[in-house]
């Protein structure tokens, strides 16, 4: 029997990413909510999972010690809050989970578990929480004062989410009556102080709106390095993986089986970024791939991708020779300019060590991850084979919403996946949590 596989879309955040792609054209406006609206509308026609929205809060200023190359090639830096489109996502879909991307270090707990209880409400059970920590140091100037060091901020993280489940928690489910013909709104005795004291953050509590739909929001978390993975396996339901090889998916999942373990079978699900790449034919879909190649050679990619990458790495790639390999210039480096070893890219640049800066920006300027390519049937084969070696759950699509892209996948992936069983046809739970766990 087929494994039944979770779908997903990733969006980078709503941000330019695409402004340059001319599949778009002219018209496109990546500010206007249409675009968005009419991508939620499809993929919930797909009987997807949900959408989850990232988030940068700074311009990065890595790569060549200035934010110009990342204003001229409009990438992902250049990034509007999350929570207003969710919600507008939410007024014209019914069944979409909507995952937003919020930071343990620089938005208070009780600011954000109102935020978040608030969207779960207006979408009737369908909200998340993208958790992360932001390594980012020009996050910390932006929000006004240092980012903390890796560890910490996990440390940090940690105590956050758990202030935030007890504000959430603090309206017990019955607490609301109202009974009109006593004039009682809420049972005072079942809204409860929190009076969290950690060494962190602090909270009198209660929230000051009722418990909503989920309770807790669906916890959603990335992370790569060693804590970043303990922290998802304590705190995360669904946990997203970048891997470029069927090795490193298999690796990643049992390591988060065995941190996760006493959870695992429960309450997490494990999902892989992935950017197939379909057409009519596989000819049709390998000149696609050809000319997604071609345009990532462009200044504008090029730029935006050395700039992503170098802020991921938290090394000035501009300092490097384009065409000279990565770890080579790595090894050569002095130790504390060296990346640390839990970036993704630096991991992607050792798995590959003849890979230049040039094929690191021509690869974070498209975002490709492991190469699928070929009719939908092809490609619905491949994911299915993955699933099944690997162990993964399910797979976040990490593209924009270009409706051509979106509808080689709604109407052309997901009918592929129907017919082998591997994806519903209908939704059978109604908050985003019970439509996570329907199998």
């Amino acid at each position: 029997m087929t494994k039944p596989l979770h779908l997903m879309w990733f969006l980078a955040g709503y941000q330019p990413r695409g402004w340059f792609d001319p599949r778009y054209g002219s018209g496109h406006d990546f500010r206007r909510p249409k675009h968005y609206l009419e991508g939620a509308q499809a993929l919930e026609r797909g009987c997807f999972d949900g959408i989850l929205i990232a988030d940068q809060p700074s311009i990065n200023n890595t790569y060549n010690s200035s934010i110009d190359a990342q204003l001229r090639s409009g990438n992902e830096s250049i990034c509007g809050d999350p929570l207003p489109l969710l919600t507008m996502m939410g007024a014209v879909t019914e069944h979409l989970g909507l995952v937003g991307t919020y930071s343990t270090t620089f938005h208070p707990p009780y600011l954000l578990a109102r935020q978040l209880n608030a969207l779960d409400h207006l979408t009737e059970g369908r909200a998340g929480w993208n958790i992360v920590t932001s390594g980012r140091v020009t996050d910390g100037l932006n929000f006004g004062f240092p980012t903390p060091e890796h560890d910490h901020r996990y440390d940090m993280g940690d105590e956050h989410v758990d202030l935030c489940k007890a504000l959430w928690e603090s309206w017990e489910p019955d607490a609301v009556l109202l009974d009109r013909e006593k004039g009682v709104f809420a049972d005072p005795a079942k809204v409860h102080q929190v009076d969290f004291e950690g060494r962190y953050h602090r909270s009198r509590g209660p929230l000051s709106f009722p418990r909503s739909p989920q309770g807790v929001p669906v916890l959603a978390q990335a992370g790569a390095s060693q804590r970043g993975r303990e922290f998802g396996a304590r705190n995360a339901e669904l946990i997203m993986g970048n891997q470029n090889s069927i090795a490193g998916m298999k690796d990643y999942v049992s390591d988060v089986k065995k941190r996760a373990a006493d959870r695992y079978d429960r309450a997490t699900r494990i999902m892989f970024n992935i950017q197939p790449v379909i057409g009519e034919t596989r000819e049709v879909a390998e000149e696609r791939l050809l000319a997604l190649k071609r345009l990532a050679k462009h200044r504008v990619y090029v730029d935006a991708g050395l700039a992503f990458a170098s802020g991921g790495m938290k090394t000035d790639l501009g300092k490097l020779d384009l065409d000279i390999p990565v770890m080579k210039q790595i090894e050569a480096m002095d130790e504390q300019e060296r990346p640390k070893p839990g970036s993704i890219l630096f991991q992607y640049a050792m798995e590959n060590p003849n890979f230049t800066p040039r094929d690191l920006a021509e690869r974070e300027g498209l975002k490709m991850t492991l190469p699928i390519v070929g009719t939908a049937e092809e490609v619905a084969d491949r994911m299915c084979e993955i699933a099944e070696e690997t162990g993964a759950d399910g797979f976040m699509f990490r593209e924009t919403l270009h409706p051509g892209y979106v509808a080689d996948i709604v109407d052309g992936l997901v009918p592929a996946l129907q017919r082998r069983g591997a994806m519903r046809t209908e939704y059978a739970g109604k908050t985003f949590r019970e439509i996570l766990n329907e199998y």
